[in-house]
């Protein structure tokens, strides 16, 4: 089945005065090079995030995740190890609230 993507390019295009506006406004993927760089607390951080904001809306969770960084101890993956289910549990509790109230 080959999949024809031109009515959504050309949907999204109308929204902007030229090719190169529409190009601009995407976000530029990194090298190979540069995502070696990346720390796994990096990785590990953008995985829990994007969980969050697939049954949330993006701002809400952009505005409070440096709370999560902080309560998740910038999700260092040795340190995330060490938490026991107790403690996981609390910090979600704790950070559930912080969204809904």
């Amino acid at each position: 089945m080959t999949l024809d993507y031109q009515w959504l390019y050309d949907t999204v295009r109308k929204r902007f005065e030229s090719d190169a506006a529409m190009e601009a406004f995407l976000p530029k993927a990194l090298t190979a090079e540069e995502l070696k760089l990346k720390g796994d607390d990096r990785y590990l951080s953008a995985m829990s995030r994007r969980v969050f904001q697939a049954g949330m809306k993006h701002s809400v969770v952009d505005a409070k995740w440096p709370a999560f960084e902080e309560a998740f101890w910038g999700f260092i993956p040795e340190t995330m190890a060490m938490l026991s289910p107790e403690q996981i549990e609390s910090y979600l509790r704790t950070c559930s609230k912080s969204f809904f109230w």
